[in-house]
């Protein structure tokens, strides 16, 4: 049989007359024009063979580098995210930089969570039941003060996490005033909210 490009996978009939045949002592040539097989073919089973003990070794389970995120560490992030459930990729990497000295990306920590198979967190919606009258009862009341007059209590106070959050871009804080009841001038859209 001509070498080069793929060839079907031999029967292990074949793979075996190979292994008597290399175990008899037989050449690499003899056997390869005597069965129709490659050279290549029977070079690599008697490799095999030398190294494993048989033309037809198992395929070994684990490839590669080990993983950065070991086995106790992926049980801290299961118990951290059902302390913490509405959790961020990125407080997560903190939380293994902290816990387990391990400095990891979200990007890794997605692949864990793929994994783990917490492929989306659910989240229960805080007092979805209350009144939607009086919610915009208290929305109308806001409106009667001006902005510096209001004081706003946040999940910092309750959430010593909030600190760690990195990002607070101005669409999402102009989003948040709005929704809160607060106008913002469009000469006010170049303040800097993180420092707020």
């Amino acid at each position: 049989m001509p070498s080069g490009g793929s060839h079907p996978r031999y029967t292990d009939e074949v793979r075996n007359l190979i292994q008597d045949s290399v175990t008899a002592g037989a050449r690499t040539c003899d056997i390869a024009s005597y069965l129709r097989v490659s050279d290549s073919m029977v070079s690599r089973l008697r490799g095999f063979y030398e190294t494993f003990g048989t033309v037809s070794p198992a395929h070994p389970g684990v490839q590669g580098r080990p993983r950065k995120i070991h086995k106790e560490a992926e049980e801290g992030v299961i118990d951290f995210l059902d302390e913490y459930p509405t959790a961020r990729q990125d407080e997560v990497c903190d939380f293994l930089a902290d816990e387990y000295d391990i400095h990891t990306t979200p990007s890794s920590v997605c692949r864990l969570f793929k994994r783990l198979q917490f492929s989306s967190k659910l989240v229960e919606r805080q007092h979805g039941e209350q009144d939607p009258l009086l919610r915009a009862s208290y929305l109308a009341d806001l409106t009667q003060y001006s902005a510096d007059q209001l004081i706003y209590v946040d999940e910092s106070a309750s959430n010593e996490r909030t600190r760690d959050r990195k990002y607070v871009t101005p669409q999402t804080a102009k989003r948040y005033f709005e929704h809160c009841g607060i106008y913002i001038p469009d000469d006010l859209e170049d303040v800097d909210y993180n420092e707020l």
